[in-house]
């Protein structure tokens, strides 16, 4: 209700006031930059990854780091989860199927992991498996548009237009 009136009332930058409801994306509101030494791989790399696909859609280089995130971090779930959402989302089918044969089972608790099985069930065709996996992202981040848009999606294939209306209105 309060970031309603914010933008109602025009205070605060857009970016700003999006980091508030969007657990997901990489609005850049402090700078790390003098932590990060770039010959070493650490976890501020997977910042570096989101924000360079998210905002300057450069999907090679943001896998590039995200795969050595995972090479040099293994028990980073999200590092993990990430990396299937790159892979999907840029349509690397192979490399998508290798990436889900090998993962921790601790990585099902990460919403991006959901999102790519979710987005993975529906390119396969099977929309119901995908709205199953959708909401298991959207329990895990409400927040998470692109599991609702895919889930929207998969309502509508299945001859559920009412319940895709309903979903759309949350």
């Amino acid at each position: 209700v309060q970031i309603r009136q914010l933008i109602r009332m025009q205070k605060g930058d857009p970016n700003e006031l999006l980091s508030l409801v969007d657990l997901g994306s990489p609005f850049l509101l402090v700078s790390y930059d003098h932590l990060i030494n770039e010959n070493e791989t650490s976890l501020f790399q997977l910042g570096q990854a989101r924000y360079l696909y998210t905002i300057h859609s450069e999907s090679e280089k943001a896998i590039s780091l995200t795969k050595a995130v995972v090479d040099s971090f293994p028990d980073c779930m999200a590092a993990h989860a990430f990396l299937g959402r790159l892979l999907i989302e840029s349509n690397l089918l192979t490399e998508f199927e290798g990436w889900s044969s090998k993962l921790p089972a601790e990585v099902e608790r990460e919403n991006e992991y959901w999102y790519a099985i979710g987005s993975w069930m529906a390119l396969k065709g099977n929309p119901r498996e995908a709205i199953r996996c959708f909401a298991e992202a959207s329990d895990r981040n409400p927040t998470d548009r692109q599991s609702m848009r895919g889930m929207i999606a998969a309502l509508e294939e299945i001859g559920q237009p009412e319940i895709a209306k309903v979903t759309r209105s949350n």
